[in-house]
This record gives structure tokens, C-alpha cells and sequence, in this order.
């Protein structure tokens, strides 16, 4: 598959899902509170390589911006691409066909795309609530984001899991050989006993657990 032809199929099937098309392959759909922002993204290490990226705005947030980038946005991601059973963010033009593409396409936006429509920024978070520790903190001082008023979350070893694993790849990529261990472990510990002591109903910059002041969408 060629890039117009991977442009094409993806343009054809936003506009199915009442996305208008802008410019440089930037598609919006919008209502009273939000704007959801789809672009194509060309990889910087490949010329068959595109990321297909999305965010939504709140408008209550930004009232002077009408047509926002993805940067703009106040919650960002990406469409996964599924092929040989593997999921990456990674669309790869060479290994797609227009039929592949359309059932991707279609997946990512019932899964994400049509419940955010629905339910608002609430609803993302519900789909995926690792996601509320990534967020700006303007929307979470707008949404009202506290801890929860457990000091151990129900999801602890879940938590737990999810940093470490972040701090493995950064230790691994940036200390390998003695250092990154012992930086490792420490890592690990600090963790756990914040997550055993973490204080309750305080506003934390990391989100354990959360509930949402009323009548946001």
C-alpha cells in the first residue's frame, strides 16, 4: 500500500464516523463541551512508518481555540495497529492492505473514539484509568482528581508492577552494568512504601485512585 492510498483509507473512515477532515491530516469532531483531534503522524526513522494520533479538548478549558493540534489537547494517545496478532502504534505501510486498514481503524474507534464521544473525558478515564497520571495538572485541578481515601488502593501490586516497569527500562536503557540494580532496587522500595503510606483524601500529582468533581463530561 502506498502513503496516498493509507491517507485515503483512513480519511474515508473518519469521515464514516463524522469526523471532518481540516488540513494536513488533521481530522475534528466536535460538541458543546469537547473537540476530539485525529492526525496522521509519518515516523521520523521510516518512510513506511505512520502513527495515527488522538486527543480531545475541553472546551471549558480553552475557549479560543477552535482548531487545536494534537498538542494542544488535554488527553493524547494513539491507535494501535493489530496485525499477526501483535499490537503496536507502529502502521506500517508495506505490511497493510485497504481491508486491514479499514477493520483497524474501524476497532480503535468503536473501542475509544464512539464511547469518548458519548461519555466525555469521564469515560476515557474509565477505559483506561492508567491514563489519569499522565494528564496535565490544569485538567486535573478542573476535574477535581483526588487520592483515594484508601491508604492501600485496591490495585497496589498492579501499581506497583506498572512503575517498576517503567523504571526497568529507564535504568536498563541509561545504567546498564553496575549501577542499574542497586538503582533498581531502590527504585522498588520507594514505591511500595509510598503506596503503603500514602496519605488519604490528598491531592497527590500521582493518582492512585480518583473520583471526579460533579457534572464534568
Amino acid at each position: 500500500m502506498d502513503k496516498k492510498v493509507f491517507k485515503n483509507v483512513i480519511k474515508k473512515m473518519l469521515l464514516q464516523f463524522e469526523f471532518n477532515y481540516y488540513k494536513n491530516n488533521i481530522y475534528y469532531y466536535g460538541n458543546e463541551d469537547s473537540i476530539i483531534v485525529i492526525n496522521i503522524q509519518k515516523s521520523q526513522w521510516s518512510n513506511n512508518d505512520y502513527y495515527i494520533n488522538y486527543g480531545m479538548l475541553l472546551k471549558n478549558l480553552h475557549n479560543d481555540l477552535n482548531n487545536p493540534y494534537i498538542a494542544d489537547c488535554d488527553i493524547t494517545a494513539r491507535f494501535y495497529c493489530e496485525t499477526n496478532g501483535e499490537k503496536s502504534f507502529v502502521y506500517n505501510i508495506e505490511i497493510l492492505n485497504e481491508k486491514l486498514l479499514e477493520e483497524i481503524i474501524r476497532k480503535n474507534m468503536i473501542e475509544t473514539i464512539e464511547p469518548i464521544k458519548e461519555g466525555g473525558i469521564k469515560k476515557y478515564f474509565e477505559i483506561y484509568p492508567q491514563a489519569i497520571c499522565t494528564i496535565k495538572l490544569k485538567l486535573k485541578n478542573y476535574l477535581g482528581l483526588w487520592i483515594s481515601t484508601t491508604t492501600k488502593p485496591p490495585h497496589r501490586q498492579a501499581w506497583i508492577d506498572r512503575i517498576y516497569y517503567n523504571f526497568t527500562l529507564i535504568f536498563y536503557t541509561n545504567f546498564i552494568g553496575s549501577y542499574g540494580f542497586p538503582l533498581l532496587s531502590i527504585a522498588y522500595t520507594t514505591v511500595v512504601s509510598f503506596l503503603d503510606t500514602a496519605p488519604t483524601v490528598t491531592r497527590c500529582d500521582v493518582c492512585l485512585g480518583f473520583v471526579f468533581k460533579d457534572n464534568i463530561h
